[in-house]
């Protein structure tokens, strides 16, 4: 069943290019979803004036497919559990954001720590190994950011079912 694990840190932290490089280490041997958290609802789905951005915003829910990719662009929002139920086959989900919910998580920093950030994690990932700041904040993991493949051993060790999540 599929393991979900989540990463929060603030903007420009290096969350992205972290699971980039996760998925990149890890695509050949396991089937692995992204989820994108877009709190503040600045995705763009499609190029204006191409049909299916033209038949969203006519109303329509608008699936893409091709031979090699799908897209699916919902009117409703979708719960964060449904997808991940949804995707129950795939090996890994990987969650960019959700900073509320509750998941194993890794905070991605880089320089100041906000307590806001940090308050629902399990690890710290950082590329400064000095430790001093953190002392009285954080009582988790530290990972260096440098290493991936250690990353994903927490991963593998802290990661989550759906069951285990108390989400079935």
């Amino acid at each position: 069943m599929v393991r979900i694990v989540a990463f929060g840190g603030v903007s420009n932290s290096g969350k992205t290019t972290l699971i980039e490089k996760l998925i990149l280490l890890l695509s050949d041997k396991y089937d692995i979803l992204a989820i994108k958290h877009d709190s503040k609802n600045k995705a763009v789905f499609d190029t204006y004036g191409k049909d299916s951005e033209k038949f969203f915003r006519a109303g329509a829910d608008v699936v893409i497919s091709s031979n090699e990719k799908s897209a699916i662009f919902l009117h409703n929002k979708q719960e964060l559990q449904k997808i991940c139920l949804d995707f129950a086959f795939k090996d890994y989900i990987f969650i960019e954001g959700y900073k509320d919910i509750v998941i194993p998580r890794i905070c991605v920093a880089r320089g100041k720590i906000f307590y806001e950030e940090i308050k629902n994690s399990h690890a710290i990932a950082i590329d400064d190994m000095d430790l001093s700041w953190q002392k009285n904040s954080f009582c988790g993991e530290i990972l260096n950011l440098n290493e991936v493949m250690m990353i994903f051993k927490w991963i593998e060790k802290n990661a989550k079912t759906p069951k285990e999540l108390g989400w079935i």
